[in-house]
């Protein structure tokens, strides 16, 4: 990898991460704040926003890593799950919970997750 392509990598990860987290603190204020929703959809909106935080901040702190070559997968595994995540929840939400086709996700994101803070340990 170039030093070009390293940087690049290390300025999107900045960037998706510091997008990330502030999606999450707008859209936990949001739902915080306006009423008319259920229980359930607070409560789906806030894990959501939970995981794009955590996410987010994995993400930023992939820019401190030295092995650029390595730092793709975790990178990918964390923008994937925070995507799946919060495309889960709206999915939910536009179907009302009648399909729950897409609920399986969840798991999935949950490993995305965890694979990729272990392969921030492994960098």
């Amino acid at each position: 990898m170039s030093s070009t392509t390293r940087r690049r990598l290390r300025n999107l990860s900045w960037i998706l991460g510091t997008l990330s987290v502030s999606a999450s603190i707008a859209q936990f204020g949001f739902v915080s704040h306006r009423p008319g929703f259920s229980p359930e959809e607070i409560l789906a909106f806030q894990r959501a926003s939970q995981l794009a935080m955590f996410n987010g901040v994995g993400l930023c702190l992939l820019t401190r890593k030295k092995k650029t070559l390595l730092i793709a997968i975790p990178f990918a595994c964390l923008s994937l799950a925070t995507t799946m995540a919060l495309g889960s929840v709206v999915f939910d939400l536009k179907y009302a919970g009648t399909d729950r086709s897409m609920m399986g996700l969840t798991r999935y994101t949950q490993y995305l997750t965890a694979l990729g803070w272990a392969g921030m340990i492994v960098c």
